[in-house]
């Protein structure tokens, strides 16, 4: 775990709120393989993601 937080993975569309927060990871390449996608190593993260903290100030 890159976090020591099992986090839940999932590519559901949301809205956030004033004042909501999300981790977002950005893949800064494709995997070859997406049928791969959920044995992906925590070292493959580390070298082809962005992670960030994303929070919401205001409402648009």
């Amino acid at each position: 775990l890159i976090t020591n937080v099992a986090i839940p993975v999932n590519r559901k569309l949301i809205k956030m709120k004033k004042g909501d927060s999300a981790i977002v990871f950005r893949l800064t390449k494709r995997i070859l393989d997406p049928s791969r996608k959920e044995e992906v190593s925590v070292e493959e993260v580390l070298n082809n993601c962005e992670i960030g903290l994303l929070k919401k100030k205001e409402g648009i």
